[in-house]
Formats: C-alpha cells, structure tokens, sequence
C-alpha cells in the first residue's frame, strides 16, 4: 500500500505519520431508483430532473471551492466556512516568504474538514500532506474541540495563525531544492513563518509559555529535542530567527541544504 507522509500541527504532541490515499476518498452520491408513475413524455422529463439534480450533488459533494484573491491558493470547503480566514492566513504566509525573497507562486490547496485523516492524531488542529502538498485543516469550531494550543484558548485570531503553519509548509516545499529535506528544516521553517506573522500580543503570550534564550546556532537543534517538545521547539527557532545577522540567506540555505538543520544529530 503506497502512503503519504504526513506532518501535523497539534497541542503539543508531535504527528509524524503516514497518511493513506484512501482515507480521502469521496463516497459516490446514491441516486435512488426512478419508477415510472405517469406518461413516457414526463417520466423521461422527471428522469432527466433527477439525474442533473444527481450531477449538481456530486459536485456539490467535493465542496466549494475558492480561489484567494491574487494567489495560487485555493481553499476547499464542504459549506464555505473559515475560507476567508484561510485565505488570510496563507496570504500571511506568502507574505512572509515573498519579503525573504522566495518563491511564492507554487499551488497549494487547503482542504478544511471535519475530520483529519486518522493517521494525524486525535489531538491535531491541521495536517500537511508531503506528496500532494496540500493542507487539510479542521474547520474552526471543530479545532475549538480539541482545547487550548500551547495553553492558549483557541479563537481566530490563533486558528490563523496554525492555519499559516500548515500553509507554511506547502510553500516551504516549492522552495527546497534540496532532494528530501528532513522534518526539521521544514519545521524551522514553518514556526518561524507562524510566529513572525503572530499579532506582536498573541505571539509575546505563546512565547512567555515557552521561555528561553532561542538555538545559539543549528549545531543545537535535534529531532529528539523536536519530538520531545516541538512547541518549544518552534520557539526557541523562532528566537534563533531573530538573532540571524541575515535572514534571507540563511533561510535559502536552509532551503538549497547548504545549511542542514538536526541531519548530523539524532
């Protein structure tokens, strides 16, 4: 069986997983059976009736979708909720990498959902899928559910945000040029798009949660230290950020693997 990996933003449990291409099948919408009850003439017109209303409704079954104004992004929403707050959130997101002067014309998709796909985890808000690149992401009154992020309550303001995370990924992976970048980099890369697009009050409050001086350098980062706390993790990356004399080029090293981040520590 052929899987996706699949890497999720969650309260504080790391998601590394695989992701089966079937768990995101659409069911076919069921037509139920004409029996003829009057003329040939208006059964072949009430047929007719039923198998376009039949088209309308396996349409309709994919969700609306909506392109975000002057993007490559769409977002796909069974009843159009949180779509402009998704657009929003990626546009912080393209945002962010077009100042560092990276590409931000590559596709991305966001799919929001009622249910990740079960390999994310009970505790995940949103998910990003490597080989599809595309974001799946529970819709806002859903994530409410699921209770505090990095012991905040969730609104909208900090649903964005996790939504610019998981957008931050996609955009990440039209940018590495490296063959396979590891979970780290995009991680880096990820947290450090999130906090730097944070409102200045939500971001101080996450990160008082998380205190510290931030990775003196990429020598300090490991997948162990990640998988014990990638919240504190993304802190203390976003705190490395900003003691970078410059940015943009570290960040397309990252990007091009001249800089490796956690490959020669386990």
């Amino acid at each position: 069986m052929n899987s996706a990996a699949c890497l999720g933003l969650n309260n504080g449990r790391v998601m590394v997983a695989a992701m089966r291409p079937e768990a995101s099948r659409r069911a076919s919408p069921e037509i139920t059976p004409f029996k003829p009850f009057a003329p040939a003439g208006l059964r072949l017109c009430v047929q007719i009736t039923i198998l376009l209303c039949a088209l309308i409704s396996a349409e309709l079954a994919h969700g609306d979708d909506l392109r975000c104004p002057h993007t490559n992004v769409t977002v796909f929403s069974a009843d159009g909720r949180d779509v402009d707050i998704a657009c929003e959130a990626a546009e912080d997101a393209l945002r962010f990498f077009a100042a560092n002067e990276l590409d931000t014309t590559g596709v991305v998709e966001v799919h929001l959902v009622s249910k990740l796909p079960d390999v994310a985890g009970a505790s995940s808000y949103g998910c990003y899928d490597h080989p599809s690149r595309n974001v799946y992401m529970l819709f806002f009154s859903k994530c409410l559910e699921q209770g505090p992020w990095a012991g905040l309550p969730v609104d909208r303001t900090l649903y964005k945000s996790l939504l610019t995370h998981e957008v931050a990924h996609a955009v990440a992976a039209a940018n590495f040029s490296v063959p396979k970048p590891g979970v780290l980099a995009h991680e880096y890369l990820a947290y450090v798009t999130m906090f730097a697009t944070m409102p200045v009050s939500r971001r101080e409050r996450v990160l008082k949660n998380f205190p510290g001086q931030g990775f003196d350098s990429v020598d300090q980062m490991s997948v162990t230290y990640y998988l014990m706390d990638p919240l504190r993790f993304g802190a203390e990356a976003y705190r490395h950020f900003l003691k970078l004399d410059d940015e943009k080029t570290f960040l397309k090293d990252v990007l091009s693997g001249q800089v490796s981040i956690g490959r020669n520590r386990p």
